[in-house]
Protein backbone atom coordinates (compact mmCIF):
# COMPACT_ATOMS: atom_id res chain seq x y z
CA UNK A 1 0.00 0.00 0.00
CA UNK A 2 1.18 3.37 -1.29
CA UNK A 3 0.92 6.78 0.71
CA UNK A 4 1.23 10.13 -0.77
CA UNK A 5 4.25 11.08 1.64
CA UNK A 6 6.08 7.88 1.18
CA UNK A 7 9.81 7.17 1.58
CA UNK A 8 9.54 4.44 -0.87
CA UNK A 9 11.82 4.63 -3.85
CA UNK A 10 10.56 3.41 -7.74
CA UNK A 11 7.63 2.50 -5.11
CA UNK A 12 9.06 -0.37 -3.39
CA UNK A 13 11.89 0.09 -1.77
CA UNK A 14 13.64 2.77 0.75
CA UNK A 15 16.06 5.07 -1.05
CA UNK A 16 19.71 3.77 0.05
CA UNK A 17 21.05 6.43 2.86
CA UNK A 18 24.56 5.01 3.72
CA UNK A 19 26.78 4.13 1.70
CA UNK A 20 27.89 0.63 2.61
CA UNK A 21 31.45 1.27 1.48
CA UNK A 22 31.53 3.75 5.03
CA UNK A 23 30.65 0.73 6.90
CA UNK A 24 32.68 -1.82 5.67
CA UNK A 25 36.10 0.11 5.66
CA UNK A 26 35.72 0.46 9.11
CA UNK A 27 35.30 -3.23 9.86
CA UNK A 28 38.20 -4.07 7.83
CA UNK A 29 40.62 -1.44 9.12
CA UNK A 30 39.31 -3.23 13.12
CA UNK A 31 39.02 -6.61 12.43
CA UNK A 32 41.39 -7.45 9.16
CA UNK A 33 44.08 -4.92 9.82
CA UNK A 34 43.22 -3.10 6.15
CA UNK A 35 44.14 0.46 6.86
CA UNK A 36 44.78 1.68 3.16
CA UNK A 37 40.54 1.66 2.27
CA UNK A 38 41.83 2.11 -1.61
CA UNK A 39 42.84 -1.27 -1.48
CA UNK A 40 39.18 -1.93 -0.98
CA UNK A 41 37.60 0.35 -2.97
CA UNK A 42 40.41 2.25 -5.05
CA UNK A 43 38.20 5.11 -6.23
CA UNK A 44 35.88 5.67 -3.50
CA UNK A 45 36.61 8.89 -1.50
CA UNK A 46 33.91 8.52 1.28
CA UNK A 47 34.61 8.61 4.81
CA UNK A 48 34.32 6.04 7.98
CA UNK A 49 31.12 7.07 9.77
CA UNK A 50 31.82 5.65 13.03
CA UNK A 51 30.23 2.72 13.32
CA UNK A 52 33.24 0.57 14.99
CA UNK A 53 34.26 3.04 18.34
Amino acid sequence: MLFADSKEEDGRDLAVTTDFRSVFSEVADKHLNIHNDKVLFPEWTGKPIGVMI
